[in-house]
């Protein structure tokens, strides 16, 4: 038992916020790979954050990687100052928050979709829990992390 908790506390979290919905990932204990976990409805600030901390509890992870959304060009969209608005909403709660560029990940999560054979209601239903997942894997896969 006390060997699987100090394999749970090295996972990393990846958080695809959207306005309508959030995704959640998971990195498996050594860090190479991520995984879709679950899709969260948005609320607000408050309900997500304790609905965050509900999903990850079991795997006790402390650092979440935070989806960036900027403009093609690298410049923040509309929905950056939101998403680091809700990184600090996180911090207050105890997580260290790192951010990535998710540019595109919802296109690529859909192609991960199709290819795995999903259809559209499918598709729909696990699209920003795949982005968070390619998400994470971005970060997994920087030489720098």
């Amino acid at each position: 038992q006390p060997e699987e908790n100090l394999l749970k506390k090295n996972r990393l979290a990846a958080i695809d916020y959207g306005l309508h919905s959030i995704g959640v990932a998971i990195s498996d204990p050594s860090r190479h790979v991520a995984t879709p976990l679950t899709t969260i409805s948005h609320s607000n600030w408050s309900g997500d954050t304790s609905a965050i901390q509900s999903c990850l509890a079991p795997f006790n992870i402390t650092t979440i990687i935070l989806g960036e959304p900027l403009n093609e060009d690298g410049s923040d969209s509309s929905q950056t100052i939101n998403t680091r608005l809700f990184g600090k909403q996180l911090e207050k709660y105890g997580f260290t928050v790192a951010y990535c560029d998710e540019r595109y990940s919802s296109i690529e999560a859909r192609e991960i979709l199709k290819m795995q054979g999903c259809g559209p209601d499918e598709i729909k239903k696990k699209i920003d829990q795949t982005a968070a997942a390619v998400i994470l894997q971005r970060y997994l896969d920087l030489p720098s992390k």
